[in-house]
């Protein structure tokens, strides 16, 4: 893309193969090693164990390859995308990774995580223009979208909810494609319209026009409400922080819808002030029962609120399974429901200090929130092509809003992080580099 635009243009067969590169990763990120997965109970165990080990080879496989491939071609841009604050918050999970309450499964899950961040940094390298980064995104989108619409026609029971999936029955009917999850399915589909407004702006009209259809075609087949509720402002948003000139209204144009959220979802179980006004309102106060959940974590935070439970190491483990004791009264004493099937937060900033402790939540509103918003003035001063940086800022708002409903930060290989990465490193790569059309 962007980042390589000034280079000196590379041979044929480096050529073809950054281009390979870029796609092969892309297919990994948002298909991943087991699409269609089978929700029922039996066969989550079975699948569990097989695609840990297979997820693990293929991110060091193809994304070790790219990554060496994009360092060949610029390896500054891996130090521009470095820079900051993602430095010190990588040295805090380090720490968070020795201080856990499960080492090994915190490393290897850091591990995974730092091979994903070089990917989304080597996606801003890779292509050599912005044409051909829109068009391949779009071609990619568009074998994922025939993919999700083909696996509901043909293997129903794989790509649309069951009353027999595990453990949510109650979504019975709603289309989820190749993904696990009709959150994640919806979630995808507008990384695909923002992809399509791209592609229409870097003169690939038909094509962009495709890729946005389907994709909300699909977005109200999987009926995600939470995706399609934030569609339309974030489009309003991105536009106002792209072309407002003062960083202060860009700050509160960005942050605060995350800290409304925040405090009608979180907020409510902090201060039954706020419940009470969401019971006045709201038609399911309990938010579908992550209150429970929310409540649950916020109690762990208060237990260590320094260095956390461990980098991605807290949800299905003894500390959530027997409250950190281990015994069967500690067990009995947590909701049943948040002991056998809660695996995350369902709030990514309070599963960061659940994690990784406040200074670890601080690190990374640091890198995620507040360096993107002062590279955005610098990226535009820089000359940074206007439809790129406003396709950026699209993901990025979506899902720092996002994250007040889902745990998406530090996923590993959940695809809306990925592309989380990929907006705030691309973000940053457009304050050193210029881009060809």
């Amino acid at each position: 893309m962007t980042v390589a635009a000034t280079a000196t243009q590379p041979n044929l067969n480096l050529r073809d193969l950054r281009l390979v590169a870029f796609v092969v990763m892309f297919l990994l990120s948002w298909i991943g090693v087991d699409p269609f997965p089978n929700l029922t109970p039996d066969a989550l165990l079975e699948a569990d164990k097989a695609a840990s080990l297979l997820n693990l080879f293929a991110y060091l496989l193809i994304g070790g390859g790219a990554i060496a491939i994009a360092f060949s071609i610029r390896p500054e841009a891996f130090r521009a995308g470095l820079q900051s604050f993602a430095l010190p918050l990588l040295g805090w999970l380090i720490v968070s990774v020795i201080t856990s309450s499960d080492p090994g499964l915190s490393l290897r899950r850091l591990t995974l995580t730092i091979i994903v961040m070089g990917m989304a940094i080597a996606v801003t390298i890779l292509p050599l223009n912005l044409r051909q980064f829109a068009r391949l995104l779009s071609a990619i989108a568009l074998v994922i979208l025939a993919l999700c619409f083909a696996g509901g026609l043909l293997i129903p029971h794989l790509a649309i909810h069951q009353a027999t999936d595990f453990p949510e029955p109650n979504l019975a009917g709603d289309w989820r494609g190749i993904y696990s999850h009709k959150n994640i399915a919806a979630s995808i589909m507008v990384m695909f319209i923002f992809t399509g407004i791209l592609t229409i702006r870097a003169g690939e009209r038909w094509l962009g026009i495709a890729v946005i259809v389907l994709s909300l075609v699909f977005m109200f087949l999987a009926a995600g409400k939470t995706a399609l509720a934030m569609l339309v402002p974030t489009l309003l948003l991105s536009v106002v922080v792209v072309k407002t000139r003062s960083t202060v209204l860009r700050a509160v144009i960005a942050i605060v819808p995350v800290l409304l959220i925040n405090l009608a979802t979180i907020g409510s179980v902090a201060w039954p002030e706020v419940g009470n006004i969401n019971k006045m309102f709201l038609p399911d106060a309990s938010f579908t029962g992550r209150t429970d959940i929310w409540d649950f974590a916020l109690t762990k935070v208060r237990e260590r609120p320094v260095f956390g439970f461990g980098f991605s190491a807290f949800w299905q483990t003894s500390a959530t399974m027997f409250g950190g004791k281990g015994d069967k009264e500690a067990a009995e004493a947590i909701d049943a429901d948040i002991v056998t099937l809660a695996d995350h937060a369902h709030n990514a900033y309070l599963d960061v200090a659940l994690t990784t402790g406040v200074p670890g939540l601080i690190l990374t509103i640091l890198w995620l929130i507040v360096q993107p918003l002062r590279d955005i003035n610098r990226a535009r001063n820089n000359g940074a092509s206007p439809a790129l940086l406003l396709y950026f800022v699209q993901i990025w708002l979506f899902c720092i809003n996002f994250a007040c409903l889902e745990s998406l930060f530090y996923h590993r290989t959940d695809p809306v992080w990925f592309m989380l990465l990929i907006a705030v490193f691309g973000i940053t790569a457009l304050t050193h580099y210029k881009v060809r059309a």
